[in-house]
């Protein structure tokens, strides 16, 4: 079974309370919303209902913290704005320092009769799909990979399309005709960002007659520069400053945690920009928002609400979901600080760009995008 759905994307547009302001309480060293009446039950079976019985959605982290700024903390909004739509639902994580963490957190959850388990990051599917096949009773769910089993639901997405928009607003932004991306990994979840990116700069280049140079990534030789961690801040910072050392002045950073240091570099250098990923990252780092262009956002929190859910509403227990940008699953944020200073001509471009990649006027031939 595969879904296409709409979801709401809170990441762009917020119009529900933030997860942020929902109140938070501790139990047993992992961290649990509160819902104490917040809203009345909007979905789920009559018998869980009429029986005041509560569903326990619970969340494996990707390596670092839950409130990484990106991948793991949108994950997380999500389970809180589930929670904080049906008062019977209850959410809780297991934080995992590092990949070896995967698994006993994976089964310990298990152990605590989680009636749905989240796993988050495609470095998780081999532990996951092995905790699942174990497990045959208990439902769960993967963030940013696939698993085919009977008990596993796959949220995927295919951002190339949201980082092509970027890539193409990112050449026409750039004062030094120079733009930059890294990753922290060399895994298909992060290449498919800097696919997109550097296919956006090359669209550019062609419809202009421009030639603005992206450098850190080549999508046909499959080579580019990572800093393997998603939580080293100190070494995007490396990395980073030695872009700006190049003349970069735009760094489309695809490292999680670590892209903070792109950040820090980029208000320490003064005229750099940064294109942050999977969330939008004015929401993530408000303070830091004027060194944020723009970002290429994955509406990870709407995808895994709706798989929270559809959980308690007793659905199937597996199937996939591909976030792309005709269903709001990918997207491209606001441009904030800079909204002034974005000429009217590239915001109509990116309408009709976004308009093409959604008919497929423009294909994109990144390896890395996921298929349904």
């Amino acid at each position: 079974m595969s879904t296409r759905n709409n979801l709401p994307f809170y990441p762009i547009s917020a119009t529900r309370t933030p997860a942020e302001d929902l109140p938070l309480k501790r139990l047993g060293g992992i961290a649990a919303v509160a819902v104490l009446g917040l809203a009345a039950c909007g979905s789920g079976d009559e018998d869980r209902a009429s029986a005041g019985a509560d569903f326990d959605a619970c969340m494996v982290t990707d390596s670092g913290e839950v409130d990484d700024r990106s991948f793991n903390e949108a994950a997380w909004n999500g389970f809180q704005q589930a929670a904080y739509g049906n008062s019977q639902i209850e959410v809780d994580y297991a934080a995992s320092e590092s990949e070896e963490d995967f698994r006993p957190n994976l089964e310990q959850l298990v152990n605590d009769d989680c009636e749905l388990i989240v796993g988050v990051g495609a470095l998780m599917a081999e532990d996951l799909e092995a905790v699942a096949e174990a497990n045959p009773e208990t439902r769960f769910a993967l963030v940013d990979g696939r698993v085919d089993l009977p008990n596993v639901y796959s949220i995927e997405f295919d951002p190339a399309q949201s980082s092509f928009l970027t890539g193409y607003a990112a050449a026409e932004m750039s004062e030094s005709d120079k733009v930059g991306t890294w990753g922290g990994m060399d895994i298909p979840p992060v290449t498919v960002f800097m696919d997109g990116f550097v296919r956006g700069v090359e669209h550019y280049n062609e419809a202009k007659g421009e030639s603005v140079e992206v450098v850190g990534w080549d999508p046909d030789s499959r080579e580019g520069n990572f800093i393997d961690s998603f939580e080293d801040a100190d070494a995007g910072r490396e990395l980073s400053e030695d872009y700006i050392a190049e003349d970069v002045d735009i760094i489309h950073s695809v490292g999680g945690t670590a892209g903070i240091g792109a950040v820090e570099a980029a208000e320490e250098a003064g005229d750099v920009r940064v294109v942050w990923v999977d969330r939008d990252g004015c929401d993530a780092m408000p303070d830091s928002c004027a060194q944020i262009l723009t970002s290429s956002v994955k509406n990870i929190a709407g995808a895994v609400e709706k798989a929270i859910d559809d959980a308690f509403a007793g659905g199937a227990t597996d199937g996939s979901y591909l976030g792309d940008l005709s269903n709001s699953g990918v997207g491209m944020s606001e441009f904030h600080t800079y909204q002034s200073d974005v000429p009217n001509k590239l915001l109509s471009e990116l309408d009709e760009l976004r308009a093409e990649l959604i008919q497929g006027d423009i294909e994109l031939d990144s390896p890395s995008s996921p298929e349904l």
